[in-house]
């Protein structure tokens, strides 16, 4: 998910809702978005899955708002956004 509020939305997240996760795919663009230096702010905590993201793999949390580790990756990537867990997102909004 993109970032959706600043500091204050953020930290009152996770007051109201301790137990929330986000699932970050490798490389994705849309979590990076917007940006902080824009105002925005992501509440925690982070899961972030490798690139391949297959059922099983390992992954990295992190539980701070905005953890380096989760969020500081270079060559963003938009097609990562559409594809978790080996499934085409992209298509399920497909109409006939």
């Amino acid at each position: 998910m993109p970032r959706v509020g600043d500091k204050t939305y953020s930290f009152d997240h996770d007051k109201a809702v301790p137990n929330s996760w986000r699932i970050i795919h490798w490389r994705d663009l849309v979590p990076r978005i917007p940006f902080i230096a824009c105002g925005y702010y992501h509440h925690k905590t982070a899961v972030l899955y490798p690139k391949d993201m297959p059922l099983g793999s390992k992954y990295t949390i992190c539980t701070d708002n905005e953890d380096v580790a989760c969020h500081q990756l270079p060559d963003l990537s938009i097609s990562q956004h559409k594809s978790y867990f080996g499934l085409d997102l992209g298509g399920y909004c497909k109409t006939n």
